[in-house]
């Protein structure tokens, strides 16, 4: 299955993704965009139930990341007290 994750800046200046979480299969695919310009996410296993992706990185105009074990994908956009979390047009992101 396609999964295309939406990264969403609020007017509060607050970011989050959707949907989140998702549950992946083996061969999934899963590809990130935003209305607020080109993002890079980075993907770091989290559990319970990490899953496994083809590349750790995700940038604007990249191939989707094909998921290599099921698993529970989260994804964690930052914000207050996670770092500051990031800025609409700044490129950034964070998925688990």
């Amino acid at each position: 299955m396609d999964h295309l994750v939406q990264i969403v800046w609020a007017a509060d200046g607050t970011v989050s993704a959707s949907p989140d979480p998702v549950i992946v299969e083996n061969s999934d695919t899963l590809a990130f965009q935003s209305t607020n310009g080109p993002v890079n996410i980075r993907l770091t296993p989290q559990m319970p139930a990490p899953a496994v992706f083809s590349s750790a990185e995700y940038k604007a105009g990249d191939p989707p990341i094909v998921v290599q074990t099921k698993g529970y994908a989260h994804f964690d956009c930052g914000g207050p007290g996670r770092g500051g979390g990031v800025k609409p047009g700044s490129g950034g992101g964070v998925g688990h």
